[in-house]
């Protein structure tokens, strides 16, 4: 079957709609649900309007086709940054009372003794 004809938008298949909005084929399926995409169903073909997709009127990236609010992903980088610095902290005060508990142990042991064997048993 040829394309469909009209000249309000560029009429594309599921596959290429996908890949030109570097998107899985979900969530074209999902968006034409929505109807936050214009399609038509021609025999088994479907096909994809992305006139309004491309000028930007669809937000096709984010779930339920809104753009995320920024500040509010500004500000979770920012607390997600202060928690990577406090448990790098955490981490190396832990690397450092692991190292002194395994130093205190070693002196407590002295040297490491050789493996118990049978009488019989040849090194």
């Amino acid at each position: 079957m040829d394309k469909p004809d009209n000249a309000a938008g560029t009429w594309v298949t599921l596959a290429d709609a996908a890949a030109a909005l570097r998107v899985s084929d979900r969530t074209i399926r999902r968006r034409m649900r929505d109807g936050s995409l214009p399609y038509r169903k021609e025999g088994a073909r479907l096909w994809i309007q992305l006139a309004d997709a491309v000028r930007g009127n669809v937000d096709i990236g984010s779930p339920g086709g809104h753009a995320a609010d920024r500040a509010a992903l500004l500000a979770d980088v920012a607390r997600l940054a202060d928690l990577v610095t406090r448990l790098e902290a955490e981490r190396d005060y832990l690397r450092a009372a692991l190292a002194q508990a395994l130093a205190l142990q070693q002196a407590r042991l002295g040297a490491p003794r050789r493996p118990w064997r049978w009488p019989w048993q040849r090194e």
